[in-house]
């Protein structure tokens, strides 16, 4: 992942996500822990599972720590999971062999998003917050691989970053609609709906004012959304597209 905010750069490798996913600090950037892992399902994946927009097999892309597969499973969801930072599939694997019997047990794979190797076809492929991540060419030879894996009568549901989305911060890449379309129609998709939605995190006014000094841009720290609990909430898109 890359962030480019004025004279600031900070490229995420693999590495960088292990150290995250191990509750580990960045290098040069005030980020401990990984800010996206809210330990609960996002809220746009529960409107989705309750509207019936969720029918099996579901792959779950970027699964992270799998608390969204975890959530699919408990309600009877066949679902494969996949992500290539380790430390994330160590804690997916925990979390589902908490499930307890009567579920069916998420599968998870260890694989890159560029080259992804996947044991069947899906009906249901869900991206929280991983096609955002990507420079814009691996963002097509990603959808181009999830095209590979999806049955004909496919839904796939893009979670991600708006223009707006925490203006001034580092953060993954800001998608505009129009990119956003172009990437889906170009890798075999057709964008059926295009809505606004928030994607809670870990940060709390004091850490993001530690970021935007650690980097040194200003903050209206004021201008931002967060829970009553004190989290931010981050505007997204939520993309839905059918197989062209």
């Amino acid at each position: 992942m890359a962030t480019l905010h004025g004279n600031f750069q900070y490229d995420l490798a693999r590495s960088d996500y292990e150290t995250l996913y191990n509750g580990g600090t960045l290098d040069g950037l005030d980020v401990k822990g990984a800010p996206w892992e809210i330990g609960r399902p996002q809220n746009f994946l529960i409107a989705l599972y309750k509207a019936g927009r969720i029918n099996a097999p579901v792959l779950d892309a970027g699964c992270g720590s799998g608390v969204h597969a975890a959530y699919l499973a408990e309600h009877g969801l066949p679902v494969t999971g996949f992500d290539f930072s380790a430390a994330a599939l160590a804690q997916a694997r925990e979390r589902a062999s908490q499930l307890g019997t009567g579920h069916p047990q998420p599968h998870f794979i260890y694989s890159d998003a560029t080259a992804l190797t996947l044991p069947t076809a899906y009906r249901t492929l869900i991206d929280s917050a991983l096609y955002h991540c990507l420079p814009s060419k691996q963002r097509r030879v990603y959808l181009a691989s999830l095209t590979q894996h999806a049955l004909d009568d496919a839904r796939l549901f893009v979670a991600c970053f708006r223009p707006d989305s925490m203006p001034g911060l580092p953060g993954p890449f800001r998608i505009s609609r129009d990119e956003l379309t172009d990437d889906l129609n170009a890798t075999g998709w057709n964008l059926v709906d295009l809505t606004n939605s928030i994607y809670d995190s870990t940060y709390t006014r004091t850490a993001l004012q530690r970021v935007a000094a650690a980097i040194n841009v200003p903050l209206a720290v004021d201008d931002l959304d967060f829970t009553a609990e004190g989290f931010l909430r981050v505007p997204i898109w939520i993309a839905e597209a059918e197989l062209a």
